[in-house]
Formats: structure tokens, C-alpha cells, sequence
């Protein structure tokens, strides 16, 4: 018997936190094409995440703890663009 339960898969995942900041991003800066790229994007990494975290596991037989790091390592990569753009 574990002391701990195991982590699940959801435990590693930031990419909704990244997705959460890009748009705080979007709604703090002050150009409005920016504004529009980033609300985008947000919009494009929501659909990443549901369909890596939810739907290719399901349908693919893949491990889902195979597939949180690759979002969230897209998820992060796009939060760092954001702030390089926005800065």
C-alpha cells in the first residue's frame, strides 16, 4: 500500500494556466492587431489541449501522460512568444 495516491496525468498539466495568461496578455496590450494574434492563438491552444488531452487518447490508444508534456511544451512556447511580442 502507496502512503500517496499516484499523480494522474492532469497533475503536469500548465498548458491551461499558459492559455489563462495569453489571454491576460491579449486584453493588457496595448495594440489592437496584437490583441487579435493572441486572442487567436489562445483560441487555437484551447483546441490543442482538448484535442491532445482529451481526444487523441481517446481515440488513438495513447497514453495521455505521453501527450500532456507536448502540449504544454506548445502551450509554454507560445506564452514565451507572447511576452517576447507584447514586452
Amino acid at each position: 500500500m502507496q502512503p500517496l495516491p499516484t499523480a494522474s496525468a492532469s497533475t503536469y498539466d500548465i498548458a491551461s494556466g499558459c492559455i489563462f495568461s495569453l489571454v491576460g496578455i491579449s486584453v493588457a496590450v496595448k495594440d489592437r492587431a496584437m490583441e487579435s494574434k493572441l486572442l487567436v492563438l489562445s483560441m487555437l491552444l484551447i483546441l490543442l489541449l482538448l484535442g491532445g488531452d482529451f481526444l487523441v487518447p481517446a481515440f488513438l490508444s495513447v497514453d495521455r501522460l505521453y501527450m500532456v508534456p507536448v502540449v504544454d511544451a506548445i502551450a509554454f512556447g507560445a506564452l514565451c512568444w507572447a511576452i517576447v511580442k507584447a514586452g
